[in-house]
C-alpha cells in the first residue's frame, strides 16, 4: 500500500542499522494479514493502520529514528551506540563511528513543518505533557501514543525531541501495559530529558 511505502521511507518495519541484532517489526497490510493471520484484508482496516493500531508493530528505536528523519528533511540515519574505541596507552582513537545515511526522500518542507509544530503543540497545549516537561529548560516537541492488545492492558508511548527549535536529541519510550495516556513513558522521557540537561 502506499501508506507502508512511506512507513518504509521512514524506517518503520525495517532496520535501524544499529549494530546489535535487532527486530523490524511488521507494518499492517494484505500481505502481512493473510501471512500471519490467513484473513482478508478491509478497507477499514487501512484507517485503522493509519493510526498506528491494527498489525503495525514498532520498537523505540525505530520511531526514534523516524522522528529524526522527520527533522533532518528526509535523510535516515543509521542508529549506533559505539562512538569510539580509545586505545587506553597510546590516548588515539583506533575506531570512530561517522553517521551513515540508510536512505533519504525529498520531503516536502511544508509538510515537514505542519508536523513539526504539531509535535510542538501537542506537547505546549497539553495540560498532561506540559505537567511532565515543564522542568526541562528547551523547548519539547512530542507525541503521545497507545497501542491496544486484545485482553490486555494498552502500552504506553511517548516520543520527543529537543529542543525543539534545532532538534539533537530523540528520546522514545514504550512501556508495554503501562495504561491509558502514555503517563508512564512520559515519566521515562522526562527522566532522560532532565539527566540531558
Amino acid at each position: 500500500t502506499n501508506m507502508n511505502l512511506y512507513c518504509r521511507m521512514y524506517g518503520l518495519g525495517d532496520s535501524t542499522g544499529i549494530e546489535l541484532g535487532e527486530q523490524r517489526g511488521s507494518l499492517a497490510g494484505p500481505d502481512h494479514r493473510a501471512d500471519m493471520h490467513g484473513l482478508e484484508w478491509q478497507p477499514t482496516d487501512t484507517i485503522a493502520a493509519a493510526i498506528g493500531q491494527s498489525d503495525n508493530a514498532f520498537t523505540p528505536l525505530q520511531l526514534g529514528v523516524y522522528t529524526s528523519t522527520l527533522f533532518n528533511s528526509g535523510t535516515r540515519y543509521a542508529a549506533h551506540l559505539l562512538l569510539k574505541v580509545r586505545d587506553f596507552s597510546t590516548r588515539t582513537d583506533t575506531v570512530v563511528t561517522t553517521p551513515s545515511v540508510l536512505s533519504e526522500f525529498t520531503l516536502p518542507e511544508a509538510h515537514r513543518l505542519t508536523v513539526i509544530e504539531g509535535m510542538e503543540q501537542m506537547v505546549a497545549t497539553s495540560t498532561e505533557v506540559g505537567r511532565y516537561m515543564k522542568n526541562i529548560p528547551v523547548t519539547v516537541a512530542g507525541k503521545t501514543g497507545t497501542a491496544e492488545r486484545s485482553g490486555e492492558e494498552p502500552t504506553g508511548w511517548f516520543v520527543a525531541y529537543v529542543p525543539a527549535d534545532n532538534p539533537r536529541y530523540v528520546v522514545a519510550s514504550c512501556v508495554e501495559r503501562g495504561g491509558y495516556g502514555s503517563e508512564c513513558a512520559m515519566y521515562v522521557v522526562r527522566d532522560i530529558m532532565g539527566a540531558i540537561y
